[in-house]
Formats: C-alpha cells, sequence, structure tokens
C-alpha cells in the first residue's frame, strides 16, 4: 500500500475499535522478536482502547526456542498468564541467520527451516494452552535479504536476490502453516503482507509487489505500517474475544 492508503486504513481501523470495544476482553501478550518493539512505539497516547492491556515480551534477534525457554522460566507458575491471549509473532530469526560481519543469510535453501518452526510451533501452542491461554500466531511480513545487506556494506547482489526469491517461497508456505495451526486452534489472526502490496499497471494488466518503503531496513516495519498492524491485532482481539 501507499502511505495514503495506509493511513486510510488506520482511521479506519481505529473507527472499527471505537465501535467494538465497549465489551470487556482478557489482556494479551505479543511475543515477537524485535519486529514487536516496532509495534510497541506505535502506540499513540491519545490512544483508548486497550493498549494498556498488552504485555510486550519482545528480544531483539529472538530465535523461537530463545523464546520458548523465556517463557518456561517466567510462566512456570505465574497465575497471571491463565486466561490471556497470546499472540506469537516469532520465526524471521529462525529462516535466516545473521553472520559476525552483520550479514544476514538463509538458514536453509531447502524445506527443513519452515519444518523445523512449525514443530516449534506447536510446542509452543501446547505449553501456553496447558497455561490455558489461549493463542494466536501472527502471518510473517516478507522481508528482505538483499536490502538488509546492501544497507550494511555487502553486495553480493546476484546471491541475495537469489536468496529472496527463496525466502519469499518459505515464508508463503510458512504462513499457510501458521493458517492452518490457527485453524486448529480456531482462533483468527490478521493479515499483514496485503497492506505491504502495491500495484503497477504493465500493459493494462495490474502487477503487485511489495513496497519495500514502508521498512526501516528491510526487515523492520516503518512507523505507518506498525501502527496499521498494531491496530489490527487490537481489533482481532476484541473481535475474537
Amino acid at each position: 500500500m501507499s502511505d495514503k492508503n495506509l493511513r486510510k486504513a488506520v482511521n479506519c481501523l481505529e473507527q472499527k475499535i471505537d465501535e467494538v470495544q465497549h465489551s470487556k476482553t482478557p489482556s494479551l501478550i505479543i511475543l515477537a522478536d524485535s519486529k514487536g518493539k516496532y509495534l510497541k512505539r506505535a502506540i499513540f497516547p491519545t490512544d483508548r482502547f486497550i493498549t494498556n492491556e498488552i504485555s510486550w515480551c519482545c528480544k531483539g534477534g529472538a530465535t523461537i526456542r530463545d523464546s520458548y525457554n523465556y517463557v518456561k522460566r517466567n510462566l512456570k507458575t505465574a497465575k497471571s498468564a491463565i486466561n490471556r491471549v497470546v499472540y506469537v509473532w516469532l520465526g524471521t530469526c529462525d529462516l535466516t541467520k545473521k553472520l559476525d560481519n552483520g550479514e544476514i543469510t538463509l538458514n536453509s535453501y531447502h524445506s527443513s527451516s519452515v519444518d523445523c518452526i512449525v514443530t516449534q510451533y506447536r510446542e509452543l501452542s501446547q505449553f501456553f494452552k496447558a497455561k490455558e491461554c489461549a493463542v494466536v500466531f501472527l502471518e510473517i511480513p516478507y522481508f528482505s535479504i538483499k536490502i538488509w545487506n546492501v544497507r550494511k556494506g555487502h553486495h553480493q547482489l546476484d546471491k541475495y536476490i537469489e536468496e529472496d526469491l527463496i525466502l519469499k517461497s518459505q515464508i508463503e508456505r510458512l504462513n499457510e502453516e501458521i493458517k492452518c495451526l490457527n485453524g486448529e486452534n480456531k482462533v483468527q489472526a490478521p493479515l499483514f503482507n496485503k497492506d505491504l502490496q502495491k500495484a503497477r499497471s504493465h500493459n493494462g494488466t495490474a502487477q503487485y509487489y511489495t513496497n519495500w518503503a514502508q521498512f526501516t531496513d528491510g526487515i523492520h516495519p516503518g512507523s505507518l505500517v506498525s501502527r496499521v498492524w498494531l491496530l489490527k491485532i487490537i481489533l482481532n482481539h476484541y473481535r475474537s474475544s
């Protein structure tokens, strides 16, 4: 989407939240890697909805295993977790790895990374269910190995372009698995990637591409799309509670 369309989406989402926020809902936990921090920054002081009811558990570079170990230590006996809704937004740091020079690369050129992520999602899901928490897995947004690496001063462009194509395929397959897992858990999650799509006309036919201008560095969402995604989570939370 363009900035103009995202601003319209923000206004529309805020209005919808105002219409449904009268009912009492359980508080929520957002378990995420560094992407979650960008959503947290999208909270406005004037927000009148449940943003103060969100518990943020976000750590830069966190893999699913890192986050799972953290919640096992910290929620082992925490009664405060009971009847809360956990939104899990992890997987970016499992699809890729960061090298010592700051360059990122694919963890795997095959399907093993996705298979491993889905297995760990199921472990997380069972853990939270045992704590009487509902679990919602959030869609993984597209991100770009090439843009990140070039901005960090690395220039193996042919390699990065190839890896971005494989990464997109892995993200799409992972998001299909997320949709299935949420279906098994009888929950729904908002769609994020359609907010990144922008159309252009080619020979009279609309073609869609990822609007990388909505990212700060090829991986992390900018302030406007972060606001849209935060509001989508809140609206989803109200509607499903």
